[in-house]
């Protein structure tokens, strides 16, 4: 029989486990496991394959004037919706598509249509990669924004979009024509578009087979994007719609209630602008009541207005 001695002597291992079985019953097992495992190696982590700078990506701002020069408060709706601009925004330039705006500031330019905003400021800018974002005369931001709220985390224009379809047979019609068939059951968020230059190049064209510009930017592009860039390009929609015919003073009442907060959303937009506008007026007032020292550089023409 082998001794102590001789077994340290000889199977130093083999004293050392006994040993630990002797003294700590039934951990020796556990500890010599844990002695024997291999050393953790740490895990190195790879860069990422593609990383966007989504914050040096310029975006433009264009403005589309659908309201009617006969109405009194149009003016008045022009300047608050440029307060909310100059407060909550920081594009790389604004413009407007008017028959009837005057710009007497350099830095705003005003397109008599959207051919002309296409052909001189839009198609201009490539093969360079910028976005533009299309809203209506009655759209005003709520709140700071950002590029993220724009783009993905991969450089992709979002689609706001609502539950409810519409069906808008002259746009399905114009995609019958120039895409595969597809099917679609959301609507994008009214008056709000957002879409890259390359986008509109490729597409501009077509704006011959849609009936009007505003169904091309407000329908056809925000559908054809998610189309082209997969359903990661759709969320829903942060912006605010009330119709200024009924239920907007409880819409209104809310937006005022959560301005300022996190809960307030990303803006507000109506469906339509008449001289019944006191409340409309007064819930302005409101939301930015703040004066813009360039405001006055945009009016519309005195000859139009009533």
């Amino acid at each position: 029989m082998m001794t102590k001695t001789s077994k340290l002597l000889n199977t130093p291992g083999l004293f050392f486990k006994d040993a630990f079985k002797n003294i700590l019953g039934g951990r020796s097992k556990e500890i010599i496991n844990a002695v024997n495992t291999t050393p953790t190696v740490e895990t190195i982590t790879e860069p990422p394959l593609l990383k966007y700078y989504n914050e040096k990506l310029n975006i433009h701002l264009i403005v589309i004037d659908t309201i009617s020069d006969k109405i009194k408060f149009k003016e008045s709706l022009i300047r608050y919706q440029y307060r909310s601009i100059i407060k909550y925004t920081n594009f790389k330039s604004l413009s407007y598509i008017s028959q009837s705006i005057i710009s007497n500031n350099s830095d705003i330019s005003v397109f008599k249509n959207y051919s002309d905003a296409f052909k001189n400021k839009i198609r201009n800018i490539s093969p360079k990669r910028e976005l533009f974002i299309f809203i209506d005369l009655n759209f005003l931001f709520l709140k700071k924004v950002t590029n993220k709220d724009f783009i993905s985390p991969t450089g992709i224009p979002y689609t706001f979009i609502k539950n409810k379809k519409r069906n808008i047979d002259r746009v399905k019609n114009t995609f019958a024509e120039h895409f595969c068939e597809f099917d679609y059951n959301f609507s994008p968020a009214e008056k709000f578009c957002c879409v890259d230059n390359m986008q509109l190049c490729h597409y501009n064209n077509i704006l011959e087979s849609v009936s009007n510009p505003h169904d091309y930017l407000f329908e056809f592009l925000p559908i054809s994007n998610t189309m082209t860039k997969g359903e990661q390009s759709i969320i829903k929609s942060p912006i605010q719609f009330a119709l200024l015919d009924r239920g907007y003073e409880e819409k209104f009442i809310w937006i005022q209630s959560v301005h300022g907060s996190k809960r307030c959303p990303l803006a507000v937009t109506f469906n339509k602008m008449n001289d019944k506008n006191d409340d409309y007026a007064m819930f302005l007032d409101t939301i930015v009541p703040h004066v813009s020292r360039d405001e006055h550089y945009l009016s519309v023409k005195q000859e139009l207005s009533h």
